[in-house]
């Protein structure tokens, strides 16, 4: 084997062989049998990457981020620059998800991928980025700009550890030109630069109900799918509520559904339903026929997109009829709600077609005189957010009350045309012909880090996303070496 994969691949199977799983209890799975306590599985991860920091930087700190009563560190360094008048951030973060979680780091056959957890999301691009200095600074070639790394925990649950870095302004943010998240965008046949991603958002409404109407016979339409993306178990990888959307914004109009999942949705489990429901008021002929329509539309295609979005995607759906009135939940104003927003985004009104897809699960927490509590998730941007506020408001649904929280999407009109941007974008193409300028599909650290630090912050980075939170996660070490390449040409 070369002697950089050699190492790298020791390196990479140190860090792996720490299980610094985020918030073990809110996941599906176990962290894995381990001497020690998870607070002190993070600190000797941390003492670890700070042991090889601690030769190439200025300065190496741990700082302490208090999560369910335990301090868990993140770790930030300063490797001294030609030119200290300017700076660059590397980042990343070293906690992982627990699901299956295989923390024995092996080889493959050909000796080019190492497989493990955590190893494309995201310990892969923190030891990418870690080499890439060390040889710089042990080769006299320091980098140009002061270069600090950040490697923060727990951004696979509560991103605990980016707040907690954010809350205390250190003096060299103001001297920050530039910031890279190195979360995995490697994709067949192309590195991606990620200057955009969705945020997620929760609205927790309070919503009067209509009184439930008694028609003749209901339609009741199920979409199975497993687990979600993030809960990482089979069948898994399709978000049954945007499914079910695809059919209920096609759905004629006064419609009277009931939407529910199988259990609440919780934002600290970061996971949704396994199926979505939707019942469907079909009374009359030509109602139930416009019904069935809107099912048969709604699903078209979607197993295919499954299957071609996630490699193992599945999908079920059954349609039965219920006799008689059936007590739900009347959030037809809701539905109404949100097919005026999917229209909008379809209209292309906002900056990158990623939101098109942007998948909305509803749960109906509680009913009390006549007042629906509903909690919602949406995947989405800051802008499509504040849409969503007045499509949902009281102009129009008076009576409503929606408390907004969750994280910022990333927005940054105008990053390609500045200097570091373009510099960045020549380093990538020489070691990635086919680089492109994407959207990010998922949620990462970068869009508090660019409100928050107030630099132009891209996702770039080795591993795919395809393979995280999988079963078989893996990373392809020649992905780690060009990356280490592209950051060496770039900090040079």
């Amino acid at each position: 084997m070369d002697a950089w994969y050699a190492n790298a691949a020791r390196r990479l199977s140190d860090l792996v062989r720490f299980p610094t799983v985020a918030q073990e209890s809110k996941f599906a799975g176990a962290c894995p049998a381990w001497p020690h306590s998870r607070a002190e599985t993070f600190r000797r991860a941390a003492a670890y990457l700070r042991e090889w920091l601690a030769p190439i930087a200025g300065t190496v700190v741990l700082q302490d981020v208090l999560v369910d009563g335990q301090n868990l560190p993140n770790v930030w360094a300063h490797i001294p620059g030609r030119e200290p008048s300017r700076a660059v951030l590397l980042e990343g973060h070293y906690d992982v998800v627990a699901l299956d979680g295989d923390f024995a780091p092996r080889l493959t056959a050909a000796g080019d991928e190492l497989l493990g957890r955590g190893t494309s999301d995201m310990k892969g691009g923190l030891v990418a980025g870690i080499l890439a200095l060390e040889e710089m600074v042990r080769a006299g070639r320091p980098p140009r700009l002061d270069t600090y790394l950040l490697a923060t925990c727990e951004e696979e649950v509560n991103v605990a550890g980016a707040q907690e870095f954010l809350q205390h302004r250190l003096e060299w943010w103001d001297r920050l030109d530039f910031a890279i998240v190195l979360e995995p965008t490697v994709e067949p046949g192309r590195f991606e630069i990620a200057t955009q991603h969705p945020g997620d958002s929760s609205l927790q409404m309070s919503v009067p109900l209509p009184a439930a109407g008694a028609p003749s016979e209901w339609l009741e339409l199920t979409i199975r799918t497993g687990e979600t993306p993030h809960a990482s178990r089979e069948p898994a990888y399709f978000d049954p509520n945007y499914a079910l959307l695809q059919v209920l914004h096609r759905l004629p109009d006064p419609v009277v559904a009931s939407i529910r999942t199988d259990r609440p949705i919780d934002k600290e489990a970061n996971a949704l339903s396994a199926y979505a429901t939707a019942l469907i008021a079909a009374g009359e002929e030509p109602l139930r026929a416009a019904c069935r329509q809107a099912v048969e539309e709604g699903m078209a295609g979607l197993e295919d997109e499954a299957r071609r979005r996630y490699a193992r995607g599945r999908l079920s759906v059954e349609i039965a009829p219920v006799a008689g009135a059936r007590p739900g939940f009347a959030v037809a104003g809701f539905v109404g709600a949100l097919v005026d927003l999917k229209q909008q985004v379809t209209d292309r009104r906002y900056t990158n077609a990623l939101y098109a897809r942007t998948p909305c699960a509803v749960a109906i927490l509680a009913v009390e005189d006549g007042v629906a509590q509903a909690k919602v998730d949406v995947r989405t941007d800051d802008h499509l957010f504040t849409d969503m506020a007045r499509i949902a408001g009281p102009d129009r649904f008076p009576g409503w009350t929606i408390v907004r929280w969750g994280d910022p999407g990333l927005e940054q009109p105008g990053i390609e045309d500045t200097a570091a941007f373009r510099r960045f974008h020549d380093c990538c193409r020489r070691a990635y012909p086919n680089t492109v300028t994407a959207a990010h599909s998922g949620w990462t650290e970068a869009a508090l880090l660019s409100k928050g630090l107030g630099v132009p912050v891209v996702v770039a980075g080795p591993g795919r996303t395809e393979w995280a939170h999988k079963r078989e996660e893996r990373i392809a070490l020649s992905d780690m070496q060009a990356v280490r390449s592209i950051l060496q040409e770039f900090l040079a």
